[in-house]
């Protein structure tokens, strides 16, 4: 009983508890702002024109994963200041050129590239793109930088202002003129340009101490150094958003875009309030672990908690009433949204209670496990949508999620074992 009552003292007074909680606050609040302005947006966009957005936003999202090549993870494993100050700059400079490239190749082939995607947006928009994804790298880069500094306000006030913009802003946009889903994109672009301004203080000015020459003689021994990011993080993030994303992209093609719609409505009502905690807790975990002596208990300890709290969440929102959502949402459009969260419950709380998994990997710079997990769990995907035939959108989207819930728990076993290997 002293022992718990120890342990609960120090969780308390710890200046990690302390972390998650001012990111959750920032979150917490941002994810209010977004889900209030969601039942407005559902009333303004369509569910197809909701789907456009969130495959949209899905690709940026890839292309970001690209234009860093996941270098701005390694921001916060250096001991030496002077170190991942040039690590920082190195994963500015490629976001850069690779993100300029793009914008070449999207502005001279946008029509190709929307044809062979089937055409589902107007072939302009994809210039957007690249736009989309040197900002979401670049505030990866910010967020891992503050993140170093313990700068948690400075994340929190981001989110916050990412949310204030973004869902207000779709709606000006909706009322002068921008009816489709193009509103909604441009909402999300420009709050991410504001909230990259919120964590650039200081940055540019540690990165100005470091001489070129100096930057180019040591720029071929970091990514020498940590080149299992490159190599394993890229496959493995391109392929996680595969994993995530694929039912997306599949219900698409044989359901349509409204139901896309609906299922990414579902997920976000879902998935927000995790996210609060999840995303918070992922960014304060990683910094974390690298300073903590006893790693697989701080593993155990962290998987422990998530557990409790995800299944209080899930469960405040899965016995919401499904009618309710006709309600909420504005349409009877969207009633099946409270269906689909019933059914994609399982996956969100398995993935939401092991968010930390890939990072306790990757400190370990064991990056081709999780690597090899993405692979095997994609090919389960592809087997999955190709192989069988459905009969409904909603026996489609249980498999899914049992599977998903499944090897999301065999992803957290690795990741302890990991752990108590090298401990």
């Amino acid at each position: 009983m002293k022992e718990t009552s120890s342990y609960f003292n120090k969780l308390v007074s710890s200046s990690f508890l302390r972390n998650v909680i001012t990111l959750s606050a920032g979150m917490g609040l941002a994810s209010f702002i977004s889900f209030c302005f969601l039942f407005i947006l559902t009333r303004l966009f369509t569910p197809e024109e909701f789907g456009k957005w969130d495959v949209f936003m899905r690709i940026i999202q890839l292309v970001a994963i690209l234009f860093t090549l996941r270098l701005e993870m390694t921001i916060v494993l250096p001991k030496d200041q002077k170190e991942a100050t040039k690590v920082s700059l190195l994963s500015l400079v490629i976001l850069f050129l690779l993100s300029f490239l793009s914008l070449i190749i999207f502005f001279l082939f946008h029509d190709y590239f929307n044809s062979l995607i089937g055409n589902p947006f107007d072939s302009w928009w994809l210039i957007l793109i690249p736009l989309g994804g040197f900002f979401l790298g670049f505030y990866n880069i910010l967020l891992n930088w503050n993140s170093r500094f313990e700068n948690y306000k400075k994340i929190s006030k981001s989110n916050v202002v990412h949310s204030s913009v973004s869902s207000p802003l779709s709606a000006v946009l909706y009322f002068l003129g921008l009816s489709s889903a193009l509103g909604l994109i441009l909402g999300q672009i420009f709050a991410r340009v504001i909230a990259v301004y919120f964590l650039i203080h200081n940055f540019f000015s540690e990165i100005k101490k470091i001489k070129f020459s100096e930057f180019l003689n040591s720029s071929k021994n970091l990514i020498k150094k940590y080149r299992s990011f490159p190599l394993f993080e890229i496959p493995q993030s391109l392929l996680q958003r595969f994993s995530n994303d694929i039912i997306f992209y599949f219900t698409a093609f044989a359901f349509g875009g409204a139901t896309v719609g609906i299922l990414s409505v579902s997920e976000k009502i879902l998935a927000k309030p995790l996210n609060i905690i999840s995303e918070s807790f992922k960014v304060a975990f990683y910094q974390r672990l690298t300073i903590e002596k006893n790693k697989t208990t701080f593993f155990l300890k962290s998987v422990l908690g998530m557990f409790f709290f995800g299944v209080l969440a899930v469960c405040l929102i899965y016995f919401i009433p499904v009618d309710a959502f006709k309600f909420l949402l504005g349409d009877n459009d969207w009633v099946k949204v409270g269906l689909y969260i019933k059914i994609i419950s399982p996956l969100v709380l398995s993935r939401f209670v092991f968010v930390m998994a890939s990072g306790a990997i990757a400190y370990r710079l064991k990056n081709h496990i999780t690597l090899l997990w993405r692979i095997l769990y994609c090919v389960l995907l592809i087997i999955l949508f190709s192989c069988i035939k459905w009969n409904s959108d909603e026996e489609l989207l249980l498999i899914y999620s049992i599977l998903g819930a499944l090897m999301y728990l065999f992803l957290g076993i690795l990741s302890f074992f990991v752990l108590k290997k090298n401990n």
